[in-house]
Formats: C-alpha cells, structure tokens, sequence
C-alpha cells in the first residue's frame, strides 16, 4: 500500500494510531478527579475520551484549552 507521496508503507507504520492513556492516568496528570475531566470533556476545555470496550481513553499529551470560560 502506497501513502500519497507514493512511498510503500509498511503493516507496522500503517497500524500505527495515536497514543491513548486510560481516562484516569488523563486525569491524574492534571491532578484533577474523573468526574472534573468529564465536565471539562463536556465543556470543550479538553477532548472527549475515545470509548473502547466501554472504557474511555485520551490522549496524554493534550492539553486544556484556557480559552474556554
């Protein structure tokens, strides 16, 4: 499988997918609870968690947006 510069790319690089950290650890890193993630998930102030298996993933080098009042 060719990307669109032409260059063959392998099964590894194309499996690749972005990092993801169980909601929790998202949470600890801000020093903050789940359920404040959540809220701030629901306000925009981060992204919303990736649901797989019903559990919920961020990433966990994102961070808040201080516009967002």
């Amino acid at each position: 499988m060719a990307d669109k510069e032409g260059l063959v790319l392998t099964t590894k690089q194309r499996k690749r997918s972005k990092r993801r950290a169980p909601w929790r650890k998202v949470a600890e890193r801000f020093g903050i609870s789940v359920k404040t993630l959540d809220r701030w998930a629901r306000r925009g102030i981060v992204d919303p968690p990736v649901k797989i298996n019903k559990r919920k993933y961020g990433d966990p080098d994102a961070e808040p947006r201080l516009d967002v009042a």
